[in-house]
């Protein structure tokens, strides 16, 4: 709703398509991402999203423009798609470098082996097939739910924790993909186990799990060290929009009155604001 009722704003419609395709509905896009590559052209995540949107619709994609994302990342399921589309081509060396890219694990499974044999004996003994070359202009446009993010006291770390502290930190924002964003979680919560008592990873894991509407995973990480401070109205916010979507309302509810002074409105947060309070 928010995407067709703000046509000229790109962020909703991109969150929407990394929603649809995460989700394997990359089908329903196949007429919007045209509005969305107008806002953005040239984009590369509106490249690989539309690509991508192609292979869910069981279309052969342009692998040259599938190469804007990393072909490695994607689900079998559309790998498979991929590799017929090729061979069916007899796009032989595509394929076969298609293939050579992937992890080894997931070449030994029986779908990919067959497939690997078949492209095997259509290429000549001599041929060189080389691995598909790693994407760098993934850049995503940064897309900002909200800002209500006043600074936080610096505690003295480790310099290893500090570092590795920075580093999802820096994920974090740049992390669209639902994919992205559970990797994320789990790092941050490996983190968070060797350094108990500090909250800052768990910070990092609950956001991270919202934005992945991982709910009950977002709420257990950010309740860890006890509810998130008072000038974090951001995290309070997520808190209180888990608590909401696994069905503890009273609670979501006293937690969003705490971040409310301090909260950016926003049309998400205006939206819960009437699902948890008003309603709720």
């Amino acid at each position: 709703r928010l995407a067709e009722g703000n046509p000229e704003d790109a962020s909703w419609r991109l969150m929407l398509a990394h929603a649809l395709v995460d989700a394997g509905e990359g089908h329903r896009l196949l007429e919007s991402l045209g509005l969305l590559s107008a806002l953005l052209p040239d984009n590369p995540t509106v490249v690989c999203l539309q690509e991508r949107s192609y292979l869910q619709a069981r279309q052969c994609p342009s692998l040259e423009r599938l190469q804007r994302c990393d072909v490695r990342a994607l689900p079998d399921s559309e790998l498979l798609t991929l590799i017929d589309c090729l061979t069916t081509a007899q796009r032989w060396m595509d394929a076969g470098s298609v293939l050579v890219s992937l992890a080894p694990e997931i070449r030994r499974t029986r779908a990919f082996a067959k497939r690997e044999k078949r492209i095997a004996e259509a290429l000549p003994p001599d041929a060189n097939v080389v691995p598909l070359p790693i994407p760098s202009d993934t850049a995503e446009p940064k897309i900002v739910i909200t800002q209500a993010r006043a600074s936080a006291p610096v505690e003295p770390t480790p310099t290893a924790q500090g570092d590795a502290l920075s580093e999802l930190q820096a994920n974090l924002e740049t992390a669209v993909s639902r994919t992205e964003l559970l990797r994320l979680v789990q790092a941050a919560e490996d983190l968070a186990a060797r350094y108990p008592g500090d909250a800052r990873p768990r910070f990092v894991a609950g956001e991270a799990a919202y934005r992945a509407s991982a709910w009950q995973r977002a709420a257990d990480n950010l309740l860890a060290e006890g509810e998130p401070p008072g000038y974090r109205p951001d995290l309070l916010f997520y808190l209180s929009v888990s608590l909401y979507e696994v069905g503890n309302r009273s609670r979501a509810a006293n937690v969003l009155n705490r971040a409310l002074p301090q909260l950016e409105r926003t049309p998400i947060v205006e939206r819960y604001i009437n699902l948890i309070l008003e309603n709720g």
